[in-house]
This record gives C-alpha cells, structure tokens and sequence, in this order.
C-alpha cells in the first residue's frame, strides 16, 4: 500500500488581505512562482499589473521574490517547516502625496490603519 500525498497536503492555502479587510483565497502547488499568483490575484480583481504591492510578516516582496516558488517564501522562515497556509497583505500601490503632506500606513494585529501626517 503506498501512501499518496493527499490533495490538501500537496497544496498550500493563500490568504490576500487587502487593506480594506476583504480576503481572497487561493490553493495553489507549492512549486507555483509568486509572479504567477499575484498576476492571478491581479487578474481576479480586475486590475492592471502592479496595482498591489504585497507583505509577508511585514515584509514587503519585489520583482526578484516574483521568481521564488511559494515553497521557497513559506519555508523560509525556520519555525514555518511544513505550514500549508500563507497570508499575503496586499496593499494598493501609491505613487506622489501631495504638496506639505506625508503619508504613513500602519499596520495593526487586528486591522490596518490609514493615518495622513501634516507638516
């Protein structure tokens, strides 16, 4: 009797948590790129190519993370050996501010927070 990996186990489950709180979840392979998934996030939305720019554990991702598969990201951390669910925080990209302004966002446990600063 052989033992197959089970679907579930052959996976792992992707949480996008927008700012606004609404999630959006994916099974993907773990061998997938992160390129792919946020082009599938992207395209699920409705939106152009980088609208997002996307977190892990605060940690913002870029072009090169794009290339990793999400085996490399997940298993990157030492205590996350074996985990089969990824929550990604994706933000909307924001280019400029405004004259005399500066933006900060703040990300808490329970929710996010947009705060503007004035000079």
């Amino acid at each position: 009797m052989s033992k197959e990996p089970t679907a579930a186990a052959a996976s792992i489950l992707v949480t996008m948590r927008e700012q606004t709180g609404e999630i959006t979840k994916f099974r993907v392979k773990p061998t997938m790129k992160m390129a792919k998934l946020w082009h599938k996030y992207e395209q699920r939305k409705g939106v152009t190519h980088s609208t997002y720019r996307y977190l892990i554990d605060g940690v913002g991702m870029g072009p090169p993370d794009g290339e990793k598969t999400i085996r490399e990201i997940v298993c990157a951390d030492e205590d996350a050996e074996g985990e089969d669910e990824i929550q990604i925080d994706c933000f909307l990209e924001q280019e400029g501010g405004g004259a005399g302004r500066t933006h900060c966002v703040m990300v808490f446990e329970d929710g996010w927070m947009l705060a503007t600063l004035s000079e």
